[in-house]
């Protein structure tokens, strides 16, 4: 295989190749040389996929996998999620959109224009490293991407299942410079923050611009939301 590949792309040097997990069950290394990215599983189911992105996050970098926006029903697991879940989940890999957009709706249209802008504005920082950042409810999961010189950084708080306790308490955003002022934004985040949820007033970070120093978010953290199951809200953290 290893020797076709080789000759593919000397034949073929504009042709982009992809190792796939399952059907060829190689993402290792050495077909990594050999190939442009690895299509992580054909399971692209949103809330699957965040699990599955995460493992392989430990060993290989965003830029490599494949991540793409799937159809609101997923015929792999019967689920269907919003689009602000599906684009937030692909956002940080090598962005794609698994269906034919022409056939779908204006609101998911809308959703596709909206997420692949976000990521070409992202892309460069995306595909500089990642970030896992623990928490003590494994129902949310945090993943992120810091600048080298720590200058920005942006960060996913995915809520994959219902909150374990009452308080979802806060994330801890670990890695950033200690001694600088950050600026905090608000990228996306659910409508369902805002209507009907069950937080009578959010955290202020969600309602107003703040600026907090590296030391404070890895120390005392932002306090989180009560989010709905299988949502996400997206921040972009910039130095002063």
């Amino acid at each position: 295989l290893y020797a076709l590949l080789d000759e593919l792309r000397l034949r073929h040097p504009k042709v982009e190749f992809e190792s796939c997990a399952s059907g060829g069950g190689r993402i290792d290394f050495e077909i990594l040389k050999r190939t442009h990215r690895f299509w992580t599983s054909d399971n692209n189911d949103a809330l699957e996929r965040q699990q599955i992105q995460r493992g392989m996050s430990y060993f290989f970098p965003p830029e490599v996998m494949g991540a793409h926006i799937g159809g609101r029903h997923c015929h792999c697991t019967r689920r269907s999620h919003s689009i602000g879940f599906r684009g937030l989940t692909a956002l940080f890999g090598h962005m794609g959109v698994e269906l034919d957009p022409v056939k779908e709706s204006t609101e998911e249209q809308a959703g596709f224009t909206h997420y692949i802008a976000l990521h070409k504005q992202l892309r460069p920082l995306l595909h500089s490293g990642n970030v896992r950042i623990d928490h003590h409810d494994p129902a949310l999961q945090i993943n992120g991407v810091i600048a080298q010189d720590q200058s920005c950084a942006v960060f996913l708080l995915s809520q994959l299942a219902m909150p374990t306790y009452s308080l979802s308490g806060t994330a801890r955003l670990a890695g950033l410079d200690p001694t600088k002022q950050y600026r905090l934004n608000v990228l996306d985040q659910p409508a369902s923050l805002r209507t009907g949820g069950v937080m009578k007033k959010l955290p202020l970070w969600l309602d107003e611009e703040i600026t907090l120093s590296g030391d404070w978010l890895a120390k005392a953290g932002l306090a989180l939301p009560v989010m709905d199951p299988e949502s996400a809200v997206l921040i972009k953290l910039e130095a002063e």
